[in-house]
């Protein structure tokens, strides 16, 4: 896939100079057309983007027939496809074009969160796409501080953060030390995390679609030592290919003493919020990751 490309080596380097030069060239009736066709192709392509899909797609969809489960698979990879388009594209995007491809619902929770003076953790999935959606919030002047994945080698994740970052996002390595996420909540900002994939493997083991799954628990964890609020954002891709976002209510956490019980409480109500979107929409998860393969 594109990510394993681009990740470890100065070829994959080489490539993402090559297509942020040449993407955003590509007019979106065509760059759509393209990308998604591209990413139709892979289902059929690579046995390990189909079948980590079609894994997490029988916990998602426990009643489809196979033939519906995969057309669903088949749309995420068309999706994915898009997200790099769009990635691309965003380079020369301007805070005007991307105000017109983003609808936001919810902004009323978001601003009743803030109220509360102590920051806002946004908990998503890996849904819709984080690097145009992320960005409608910043260019409305809301400071938002996410953690991204390290990629390798260090030239290339510099280049992705300084995409991500052009409008206003600040970007974290995901492996490097999280203090700066506690200094933006104690400035009432925005910090943003996905709650469905447990990249430390540090996560606890919960009931996700009817089956335990080992989710993260930092979001849980960082909205009790801060007190900041834990509001799910969910985004979803249009058939025309703008996007709607929505911010959900704050979950509201306990806090009983119990830090392990609290916890655990916690990721489970928002792992209940993500069943919800997931459910509903499977064909956006975008998540090659086998969710539900616990490692012993």
């Amino acid at each position: 896939m594109l990510k394993r490309a681009f990740n470890q080596t100065m070829a994959g380097y080489w490539m993402y100079r090559v297509l942020g030069a040449v993407v955003p060239l590509i007019p979106p009736s065509i760059g759509y057309a393209v990308f998604g066709w591209i990413g139709a192709r892979f289902f059929d392509w690579f046995v390990d983007a189909r079948e980590p899909l079609r894994d997490n797609l029988r916990h998602v969809m426990p009643n489809a027939a196979q033939d519906e489960r995969d057309r669903a698979a088949k749309q995420i990879l068309r999706n994915h496809l898009k997200n790099y388009y769009d990635f691309f594209r965003s380079m020369r995007l301007t805070k005007a074009d991307i105000a017109k491809i983003v609808q936001v619902n919810g902004f009323e929770n978001l601003e009743n969160a803030l109220a509360r003076g102590k920051g806002v953790i946004f908990v998503t999935a890996h849904f819709g796409n984080l690097d145009i959606v992320g960005q409608t919030f910043a260019i409305r002047g809301y400071k938002v501080t996410t953690p991204a994945e390290h990629v390798k080698p260090e030239i290339l994740y510099q280049r992705i953060v300084a995409t991500r970052a052009a409008k206003g996002l600040t970007i974290i390595p995901v492996d490097g030390p999280l203090l700066s996420l506690v200094r933006a909540l104690k400035k009432n900002e925005i910090v943003g995390l996905a709650s469905d994939l447990d990249v430390t493997k540090s996560g606890i083991v919960v009931p996700f679609f009817d089956a335990p799954a080992r989710l993260p628990d930092g979001h849980v964890h960082l909205a009790l030592r801060t007190g900041a609020a834990l509001l799910p954002a969910f985004s979803l891709r249009m058939p025309d290919n703008t996007f709607c976002a929505f911010a959900e209510p704050a979950v509201e956490l306990r806090n009983t003493g119990n830090s392990a019980a609290d916890v655990r409480a916690g990721v489970e109500q928002v792992a209940r919020v993500m069943e919800k979107w997931i459910g509903k929409h499977p064909e956006q998860w975008v998540m090659f990751h086998r969710i539900w393969e616990l490692e012993v």
